[in-house]
């Protein structure tokens, strides 16, 4: 019972989770998007190399003593990887291009402070 008082906090309203859902108007801002797309980018560099370098039999991939069987099936499955985390990058750099496009219009939307006299 101690330890689960220290991790809970405790709840002041009783807002319904359909209701916190619709308020959740920003999941992911500039620093969620640019921290994916660099981590993809890093990862998709690195599987090109080991998938280069896996294709290309290289000793230093399996050090001494070899586990891998096939070589072309294994450097093949590193470009599959590298795909997918190029699919990541597009969705965060869709993410960013959604966010200006978002704060373009919140500029150009009309105030209504600039109607008052």
């Amino acid at each position: 019972f101690f330890f689960y008082s220290l991790f809970t906090m405790p709840i002041k309203e009783n807002i319904p989770i359909s209701e916190r859902i619709k308020n959740f108007s920003n999941p992911c801002g500039w620093g969620c998007s640019i921290c994916c797309a660099v981590y993809s980018t890093w990862g998709v560099l690195m599987l090109l190399v080991i998938g280069f370098l896996t294709r290309q039999e290289y000793r230093g991939i399996d050090g001494d003593i070899p586990s891998i069987e096939d070589h072309s099936e294994a450097g093949k499955h590193a470009y599959y990887a590298a795909i997918i985390y190029a699919f990541f990058i597009f969705i965060s750099v869709a993410r960013m291009v959604h966010l200006v496009i978002l704060g373009r219009r919140a500029k150009a939307a009309p105030n209504m402070d600039d109607y008052t006299s």
